[in-house]
């Protein structure tokens, strides 16, 4: 869009609301050839209402070291509406879960619970369940579901991702999750590209909201690592393999890739499906 000394646009924003609740917030950002204000950023707020509240906001969440089956999650439910609410599970597309609701206060609080009904392998599971609420303005709601199976030995972020517009050599921190038995030690980095390097630093005990966080990391090593430019890195991208002195555990993987979906894959987990499109409906 061009516009001349003096003119002057309209911009019509829409804001998304769907899985949001109470205060929300987000921004505009509009980059020009302006010199002197080539980005301008224009915050946006406001409150949503929708006919039930809850707690976590991210909706049902299951995180364990080990899979096994029985591992149980929790969503705290709150009608906001006059009417009572009558909720019902109308589609799941989580399959590994199984969902019960415990009623706290009869059409007015809820607990939805979340059990695995099967062994896991480690990897994060997406998916959301299909509610019917009984009432007239949101009559359907998708609850977000995620089931994350750490383990033991667990690399945050899991990947890197470099935009193919990456030119120069970059910089990036690693830090390795233990939730073990051991005197955790990282004994080494190795990729197959002489341009990735890694400077690994000592054991030490989580802190801040990771000393807070369930499962909690018995210990954390942080690594810089140094990447080489984006168009070094081959189609299948790169790995970079942590040792350890684990004996059950020996090694983790990061991978570096300029593949945006490969990324997206390790970082968010599968998506298992939604809820109102599909799954088991009851």
């Amino acid at each position: 869009m061009q516009l001349r000394p003096g003119d002057q646009v309209d911009v019509r924003l829409e804001f998304l609301t769907r899985g949001k609740q109470s205060k929300v917030g987000s921004k505009l950002v509009v980059e020009s050839n302006d010199p002197q204000r080539p980005v301008v950023e224009f915050k946006v707020s406001g409150f949503v209402k929708r006919v039930m509240t809850w707690e976590p906001r991210g909706g049902l969440v299951i995180r364990s070291v080990g899979g096994e089956a029985g591992l149980v999650g929790r969503v705290h439910l709150k009608n906001q509406m006059k009417d009572p609410l009558k909720l019902q599970i109308i589609a799941d597309a989580v399959p590994h879960v199984d969902f019960e609701f415990k009623e706290i206060e009869a059409g007015r609080v809820y607990d939805l619970i979340g059990r695995t009904n099967r062994p896991l392998s480690p990897g994060t599971f997406r998916g959301s369940l299909g509610l019917a609420t009984g009432l007239t303005r949101e009559p359907r709601v998708l609850m977000p579901v995620r089931v994350q199976i750490l383990s033991v030995v667990n690399p945050v972020p899991g990947a890197i991702y470099l935009p193919s517009t990456s030119d120069q050599p970059t910089r990036r921190w690693v830090t390795i999750n233990y939730y073990g038995k051991e005197k955790f030690r990282v004994t080494g980095a190795h990729c197959e590209h002489e341009g990735v390097q890694a400077t690994i630093g000592a054991a030490a005990p989580p802190r801040g909201g990771m000393a807070r966080v369930k499962p909690t990391p018995t210990a954390l090593v942080r690594a810089r690592v140094t990447l080489p430019r984006a168009g070094e890195i081959p189609r299948e991208g790169l790995r970079i393999e942590f040792r350890t002195n684990d004996p059950q555990h020996p090694t983790c993987e990061v991978l570096v890739t300029t593949d945006r979906a490969a990324y997206d894959r390790v970082m968010y987990g599968d998506q298992v499906g939604a809820g109102a499109s599909g799954g088991r409906s009851r």
